[in-house]
């Protein structure tokens, strides 16, 4: 889970609490979920997190830390792994989950 990005001022998202509520969904829905990385790619979620909206962003990173293909000419769905697909899915279905409790 990405928690902030910038390509020269690194900016952590809107609000910790809603990270934490979505670091505590992924544990309940036993789903993998590494906490603490950031991106100097700019990803769409910076423009939720400056209209002050709680944000998190899911992304898979390579052994690198990288978002891998972002962007780029071999982004394309077979160099997708499926599998980070699946735990992103459950994650945010358990934080919708947590929301309405």
């Amino acid at each position: 889970m990405l928690e902030g990005e910038g390509a020269t001022v690194m900016e952590d998202y809107y609000h910790r609490p809603f990270r934490d509520l979505v670091v505590r969904a992924a544990e309940r829905a036993d789903a993998p979920l590494r906490r603490g990385m950031r991106s100097r790619n700019s990803t769409d979620a910076v423009l939720m997190s400056r209209a002050r909206y709680p944000t998190a962003c899911f992304s898979s990173i390579d052994r690198r830390k990288e978002l891998s293909n972002y962007h780029l000419m071999s982004d394309t769905p077979e160099n997708l792994t499926y599998e980070t697909v699946v735990h992103a899915a459950t994650v945010a279905e358990s934080v919708v989950r947590e929301l309405v409790r």
